[in-house]
């Protein structure tokens, strides 16, 4: 049966165009002989096909474009015929002669737009009886494409600014009503299509209507691109009268698409000093029209404003015509907004008691999303200006917490707004420390799914590193060790196994996702030794809240930061400076992180050991090079079981201590005495040959790696022997 429609539309489409190209054909043999009155009886006959009604939009508009492309052999006719001595006036008046309505104007039109060119008479007098004329066709689709002839017919001669047509031919006041007026009229027209046939084919006409928006939407379009059409005009004269259409029309199609038309047709700095009353009119929309995405369109359109003009613009905001609910006078465009915002929240209403003009509440959801486009507005146009970041931050916050517990973390939709909204400032802010000075960003942060709480710490630790940061304030380096706090630990929903013995070893997925981590902690270096180290242990304190499996990738990096700070401690105190924290307490505390470390990578463990007797040895401290050598004696015996790994290490223990040189006799013996029983209890026999063969040279030390203090009266008599 559709087949049969749609065929029968194509049988009536090809015979309207046979129609036309027949009489085209005959219309300029006709002009050709210059027997205007027969070219005028044929091109009625042409443009009557334009009377149909049993056409849709997308045949009707085919039939159109084949009928006015003919027109354009009959305004050529007419401009020569002016040429040649012919009075407009007179050629005017003759094609008002034609029978039928329709075709008669289509010919008016086109007398007409020569007439303008003629300038036999004012522009703006032509324009408007033309305008006025086209009131005779009322039936919707007929009479929306004939005034888009006639806006396409006049475009190029309208008394604009700086136009040929200006001074006599009218200002730029008339060509704006002429297009104002031409607008209204094909609003009503396109409205009015919606009620034409049965009520069962409802949805299709509505899908016909959508399809010949374009037209409507070609006016605002027009006075757009006047040059005469500055913020003032704008303001008091293109914008309330448009807005009143939109809200008459009580539409909520024409509404939608005409609001968004006229926010994309004017240049951004039109919106700025009208914005309060464009938001006002939002308001008083029908129940269908989309007001989140009108808004949100307006805030993307509003990105492209430059905050000086934006500031300069801000006292005209509440002066356009109405304010937007409780904004003050004067503010920034960001505060209309965001106090409007705040009116569409769903106790808004309930609060201040509901009025007729009060805006629709929306759905959690949706003033997310409202709150996201504002954000992008915010540091698109303000960047450095982290309080409107926050105000918008704090306003989502306030959102979801008077929302559904865990929303973000339930809803799919909810949660990728959100992500959106905690993201932008990380991949906007120049400098992305000044992140951390938002207040609300952690607690929205919070109501995030564990997943996407380790996404968002993920993306801030990379901006740390591709950025280069030095973090050299311990209250910052807090606080970005609490953002990247959801890395270093597992989802709180997921069953651990509290039985295991030792922790799961880490894939290598995990161990990608937490390297940078270790990176950052590297970013923390400040020129104080003792915010240094307060930076440490704060980075200590949370590697230790962290889940146990995860938290060697923070307490090695804390090591590594810490050895080299113990010499330049000591070389402060040598030259004489006093600091809270001495290379003893470092040391200590390093020693703690090694211990922490043990069960969780014992050959790590043992190696930082190592690594920590030889520093503490370098600044002369015996007694934790000690401490540091048992504690790496220890987690031999009780960690190390493997014969290839015992080998190994014992290697590199005697190597280590035989390096060292602040050690006493007594403690220095103890100790080599210890490497050499280890060696000799090895498994295998060659590993012991070995094994006690390097722990040898622990008892004939070479001289330049002796120190006095472990066997003086050799190294005296050493040098006696020399003098000899």
């Amino acid at each position: 049966m559709e087949e049969g429609t749609v065929m029968t539309e194509k049988e009536r489409l090809a015979e309207a165009r046979q129609v036309v190209k027949q009489q085209a054909f005959y219309m300029k043999r006709a002009l050709d002989q210059r027997n205007l009155r027969d070219a005028l009886k044929n091109a009625s006959v042409m443009l009557g096909e334009l009377r149909t009604s049993l056409l849709g939009p997308k045949a009707y508009y085919d039939l159109y474009i084949a009928a006015t492309d003919e027109l354009r052999h009959m305004e050529a006719y007419v401009s020569a015929e002016h040429k040649r001595g012919r009075r407009m006036l007179e050629l005017y008046e003759l094609v008002q002669h034609a029978g039928n309505v329709l075709p008669r104007l289509y010919l008016l039109l086109t007398v007409g737009s020569v007439y303008i060119v003629s300038k036999e008479a004012a522009a703006k007098d032509i324009l408007t009886d033309l305008v006025e004329m086209c009131r005779g066709v009322q039936h919707p689709m007929r009479g929306l494409f004939l005034r888009n002839y006639l806006a396409q017919a006049s475009k190029s001669k309208l008394p604009d600014t700086g136009s040929e047509y200006e001074g006599e031919g009218g200002t730029v006041a008339d060509a704006v009503a002429f297009l104002l007026a031409n607008f209204g009229e094909m609003n009503k027209l396109w409205v009015r299509l919606q009620h034409q046939g049965p009520v069962k084919e409802r949805e299709a006409r509505e899908k016909e209507r959508l399809e010949l928006r374009i037209l409507v939407g070609t006016n605002l379009a027009q006075l757009s691109k006047l040059e005469g059409v500055d913020v003032e005009m704008y303001k008091n004269t293109v914008l309330p009268q448009v807005l009143e259409q939109i809200v008459n029309c009580k539409d909520a199609i024409a509404q939608q698409y005409l609001m968004e038309c006229l926010t994309q047709v004017f240049p951004t700095e039109y919106h700025v000093p009208t914005l309060a009353t464009w938001l006002q009119h939002t308001a008083w929309l029908s129940a269908g029209a989309d007001v989140k995405a009108l808004l949100i369109t307006m805030l993307n359109r509003l990105q492209s404003a430059e905050a000086s003009l934006d500031d300069e613009a801000a006292e005209d905001s509440s002066s356009g015509g109405g304010s937007s609910s409780d904004a003050p006078a004067g503010s920034t465009p960001f505060h209309l907004l965001k106090a409007h915002l705040a009116t569409l929240h769903p106790g808004a209403k309930s609060e201040e008691g509901a009025s007729s003009s009060s805006p629709p509440a929306f759905d959690a959801i949706g003033l997310l999303e409202m709150y996201e486009a504002l954000l992008g507005f915010a540091l698109a146009v303000y960047p450095s200006r982290l309080g409107f970041i926050e105000e918008t931050l704090a306003s989502a916050l306030a959102l979801l917490d008077g929302a559904s517990p865990r929303l973000a973390a339930t809803n799919t939709k909810a949660s990728k707004v959100l992500m959106a909204i905690v993201r932008r400032p990380l991949e906007h802010c120049k400098e992305v420390l000044s992140t951390l000075q938002l207040v609300s960003w952690p607690p929205l942060l919070a109501h995030l799914s564990h997943s996407k709480q380790k996404e968002v710490a993920a993306l801030l630790v990379s901006v740390v590193i591709a950025q280069g940061v030095t973090v050299t304030a311990p209250a910052d380096a807090g606080k970005l060790l609490a953002f990247v706090q959801p890395l270093m630990t597992e989802d709180p929903d997921e069953v651990v196994d509290q039985d295991a013995s030792r922790p799961e070893a880490i894939d290598e997925e995990t161990a990608a996702e937490l390297g940078p981590v270790s990176r950052l902690v590297h970013a923390f270096r400040s020129p104080s030794t003792d915010d240094q180290c307060r930076i440490l242990n704060a980075a200590h304190r949370q590697a230790s809240q962290a889940n146990t499996r995860l938290s060697p990738f923070a307490l090695v990096p804390v090591l590594f930061a810490c050895l080299p700070l113990v010499g330049t401690i000591k070389l402060a105190v040598d030259a004489g400076a006093v600091v809270e924290v001495g290379s003893k307490k470092l040391l200590s505390f390093v020693l703690t992180i090694i211990e922490a470390l043990t069960p969780l990578a014992p050959s790590l463990a043992f190696r930082l050991s190592l690594l920590a007797c030889s520093v503490a040895d370098r600044v002369a401290e015996p007694e934790d090079a000690y401490e540091a050598m048992t504690q790496a004696f220890m987690i031999y015996e009780e960690e190390i079981s493997d014969s290839k790994a015992q080998l190994a290490a014992i290697t590199l223990l005697t190597a280590t201590l035989h390096h060292t040189s602040s050690f006493t006799a007594e403690p220095y013996d103890t100790l080599a005495t210890k490497a050499t029983q280890h060696s000799a209890r090895l498994l295998k026999k060659p590993d012991q040959c070995r094994a006690v063969t390097k722990a040898s040279f622990l008892f004939a030390p070479c001289r330049a790696m002796v120190s006095a203090k472990r066997n003086p009266k050799k190294e005296r008599e050493g040098e006696d022997g020399e003098e000899e």
